[in-house]
């Protein structure tokens, strides 16, 4: 075991720019005005955080791996539409814009291919499933009518 590296899940890619994400995202609220700040920016902290939470799980989780990146892509495309919002208000300078659009560039990016990843891992496994299981019809003994 001795000179092996292993990476651990909260050093991952998408773990690491959603993080980088949320920090962003939290200073910017306290630039929102205060109405905002309370309804908007309490929305924003929550998806942020709430990405967080799907994203740990979805790399501790196997078994749950599929279900936890689904809520995590979610959160995120909410977590987008209230930050347009913020920019519609025009409470996100266009400083600030650019450094929370990288981030939500790599996640988006990172995030897909993770999901298709997974996908791919899934249905090879009902095919690899599948060859395994005798033909359910020829089981039946019938001509294939219920």
């Amino acid at each position: 075991m001795k000179g092996k590296s292993y990476k651990r899940w909260e050093d991952t890619g998408i773990y690491v720019d959603t993080y980088e994400l949320f920090k962003a995202v939290h200073s910017v609220i306290y630039d929102f005005p205060k109405k905002d700040r309370v309804v908007l920016g309490d929305k924003i902290h929550d998806k942020a955080s709430s990405m967080i939470a799907h994203a740990g799980m979805a790399y501790k989780l196997a078994d749950r791996r599929k279900e936890e990146i689904d809520l995590f892509i979610c959160d995120f495309e909410i977590l987008k539409a209230y930050l347009r919002l913020a920019i519609d208000l025009k409470h996100l300078l266009p400083a600030k814009q650019v450094k929370i659009f990288s981030y939500i560039q790599r996640i988006d990016e990172g995030i897909m291919k993770w999901r298709k990843s997974v996908m791919s891992k899934i249905q090879a496994s009902k095919v690899s499933n599948n060859d395994l299981e005798p033909d359910k019809q020829e089981s039946r003994g019938g001509d294939g009518f219920i």
